[in-house]
């Protein structure tokens, strides 16, 4: 991850690594293992390893676990995780917990900075509260959670919260465990971190608020692939920075393997896309891939720019800090917009104020991009996508949406049991 988050090691450890066996009061922290990329990306893919370490600045239990959450269905010892075997149980509890870990430390990071250059926002203030308060207990992670399912999913209910990862056969006997996907557990993570910034959106009903959950969980994918420095850097390597490029996007097409599996083409769902939202159904998967479709082409933009104004920073900085910057509009119009149950329009209103705002008081390890278009960036991908449309006059087309058979459990029964899960699609022209 970013420096906040995480330093990048080479797989030759120090001599003496970080861990939970050997950390000490004054450096006190823990080198995880994690998978950064699907190994359909990693496996024909040089530029990037298969395995990742990072350091973390805390301290974690066996489990993995801490007061935040918790892997489930039995603990590995955290003085033998140098010691997992990639793609088999063990570690894959220790990559899905860390690929958690790392994505709620990311948007801990950004709303604590947020705070810091806001003291005065009680919107602010009083999310963050509420998110360290962790009132319905600690994150419940299954990373083998649902059998025989092609589905993962994020859930708020009784008193308790969980994340819960499918394994199914595929087609070609293959077993496909949602778990392994960084890509996959960054979203379920990114849904947990809005339910506890801002829980009563679960409650609402409003098809573009439960869009914009699920754009959240794709944005907080692609922002744990941009944070990230070895996988940056491979980026900016393979697409000769463009982000537009369309071979080797593994930041923009999202869980590649599992959508291989469904038999849709290379990835589960692109941030690169295009789509308006009068192209789509009336339908919480379709509409948040318009807004996250929006933002990244916002951040492509804010990005190219930036090579352009800035040729003293090297591309790979630049890619980071944009990626923060945007992250820190986002996620400031979210906390803080009005009502409970927001349509895209609302929150495209409170962006255009945040970035106002954040034009006179950036962050200040980002405030040099203040002098970027952002504004423009942002209005010229929403109404080419009809995101700042008032709903009462969009037309959503009438067409057939094409679920891939049993591939995804949508469960939102009442109130008490409020589920989030990743979902596919396929637009009919």
């Amino acid at each position: 991850m970013s420096s906040q988050i995480q330093k990048n090691l080479q797989e030759e450890c120090p001599n003496k690594p970080i861990n939970a066996a050997t950390a000490t009061s004054e450096e006190e922290g823990t080198v995880l293992r994690f998978y950064p990329q699907d190994i359909t990306v990693t496996r024909n893919q040089p530029l990037l390893e298969m395995i990742e370490k990072c350091y973390v600045p805390q301290v974690f239990k066996d489990g993995p676990q801490d007061a935040e959450m918790s892997i489930v269905g039995g603990k590995i010892k955290m003085s033998q995780i140098d010691k997992l075997i990639p793609r088999t149980p063990g570690f894959d509890k220790l990559h899905t917990f860390t690929a958690a870990k790392l994505t709620a430390n990311m948007w801990r990071d950004t709303v604590k900075v947020l705070r810091k250059t806001f003291p005065d926002d009680k919107k602010l203030s009083k999310a963050a509260e509420y998110w360290d308060k962790m009132p319905s207990g600690t994150l419940q992670i299954s990373p083998y959670g649902l059998e025989d399912e092609k589905n993962a999913y994020y859930s708020r209910g009784n008193g308790s919260i969980e994340l819960k990862f499918g394994y199914f056969t595929d087609d070609k006997g293959d077993t496909i465990y949602t778990c392994q996907s960084s890509d996959i557990v960054a979203h379920e993570t990114g849904h947990y971190v809005l339910d506890h910034l801002r829980p009563e959106f679960n409650d609402s009903r409003n098809v573009q608020t439960g869009g914009l959950h699920e754009a959240f969980g794709d944005i907080s994918a692609l922002s744990f692939v941009f944070a990230d420095d070895a996988m940056a850097r491979a980026l900016i390597n393979l697409t000769f920075g463009n982000l537009h490029a369309s071979a080797n996007n593994f930041a923009a097409n999202l869980a590649e393997e599992f959508g291989i599996s469904l038999g849709m083409p290379g990835y589960l769902r692109s941030a690169d896309d295009d789509y308006k939202l009068s192209q789509g159904e009336e339908e919480v998967h379709f509409v948040s891939e318009v807004f996250t479709g929006a933002y990244y082409d916002a951040l492509a933009s804010a990005f190219k720019a930036a090579t352009q104004e800035f040729t003293e920073y090297n591309s790979v900085t630049l890619l980071q800090a944009v990626s923060e910057y945007a992250r820190n509009l986002l996620l400031h119009a979210i906390v803080t917009v009005g009502g409970k149950s927001p349509d895209f329009v609302d929150i495209a209103n409170r962006l255009y104020e945040i970035i106002d705002l954040h034009s006179q008081n950036a962050p200040a390890k980002v405030a040099y991009l203040q002098k970027l278009k952002w504004k423009t960036y942002f209005e010229t991908e929403f109404e080419r996508r009809e995101v700042s449309k008032p709903v009462n006059q969009l037309r959503y087309a009438a067409k057939k949406r094409d679920m891939v058979a049993e591939q995804v459990r949508q469960v939102r029964p009442e109130k008490e049991i409020l589920t989030m899960v990743c979902g596919a699609h396929t637009l009919q022209n």
